[in-house]
């Protein structure tokens, strides 16, 4: 596995990149909201408005089922990228994509609190 990793540097640093997105917005979740009593908006709406409210521990899991996105999709394209040289690179942009997804809505999370 680690010589998977070694060869393929670009696909390494890529998925850094992700995780590196997932654990910056939790990181900046609970640094901006760690002073906040009761309960957090976690999705507003624009024509419902406030639609869930909850704790730092909602967003927490978030991030965690990101992260482990992130580590799973590592793996499945540090396999793929054994067997074929462009489906590897799909599953890295795909996961940075979402991984800046995730990013965008913590950071719309914390400007709503």
């Amino acid at each position: 596995m680690l010589d998977k990793i070694l060869k393929s540097k670009v696909l390494s640093a890529i998925f850094l990149a992700s995780f590196g997105f997932v654990s910056a917005a939790v990181i900046w979740a609970y640094a901006a909201t760690k002073n906040i009593d009761g309960l957090i908006v976690v999705h507003f709406n624009n024509s419902a408005g406030i639609s869930q409210a909850g704790t730092f521990l909602d967003l927490f899991l978030i991030g965690i089922t990101g992260a482990v996105m992130v580590v799973v999709n590592f793996i499945l394209a540090l396999e793929l990228e054994a067997r074929d040289f462009f489906l590897g690179k799909i599953v890295a942009a795909a996961t940075l994509f979402f991984s800046i997804l995730i990013f965008i809505a913590f950071a719309t999370i914390i400007s709503v609190n």
